[in-house]
């Protein structure tokens, strides 16, 4: 009986590894994709284009956002509000910032309200797990220019920015 329990804690354990392997594997992946495409993008071509800061404590969410948005947008990321508030000291300035609400330490609504003591014309839209209209009607009432709840597909994500980006314009 010791010899089959011992079998099945070993199977059990390598099971869960390939699992730990295999999510490790997704997420670098994830992560390494737009630094592959950057690189290969024309870097003239990239500086003619519109600055974004995307703000976002999830890693693979980061990375996603991130590749769907690089071959319109020159896309700059933050894994937190205290690094894209350093970004925006260090003279960083973007046409748009993406703001996740749910980060540890500092949240959106505090990393928001810290943005806008110095940068009062940057266009701040939020991207968020939370699906609660009185967060949408909160974040609309402080300013944000929109409100993306996640899960979010490549063509949305385009279409809200964009229009961000040409309302700016335009004015």
């Amino acid at each position: 009986m010791s010899g089959l329990f011992f079998t099945y804690f070993c199977m059990n354990l390598l099971t869960n590894a390939i699992a730990d392997n295999t999510i490790k594997y997704i997420a670098d992946y994830y992560r390494k994709l737009p630094e592959f495409v950057r690189k290969c993008t024309n870097a003239q071509d990239r500086m003619k284009r519109t600055k974004l800061l995307l703000v976002d404590d999830d890693d693979i969410q980061l990375s996603m956002a991130e590749y769907m948005l690089m071959n319109d947008y020159e896309v700059m990321t933050a894994n937190s509000g205290e690094k894209a508030l350093e970004l925006l000291r260090k003279g960083f300035t973007p046409s748009l910032i993406l703001l996740d609400i749910l980060m540890p330490t500092m949240d959106g609504w505090e990393t928001y309200n810290k943005i806008r003591g110095f940068f009062h014309d940057i266009p701040i839209l939020f991207l968020t797990a939370l699906d609660e209209a009185k967060e949408a009607k909160y974040a609309q009432e402080i300013g944000a220019v929109d409100y993306i709840t996640k899960p979010f597909g490549k063509k949305d994500l385009l279409e809200r920015v964009g229009a961000v980006v040409r309302s700016n314009y335009a004015s």
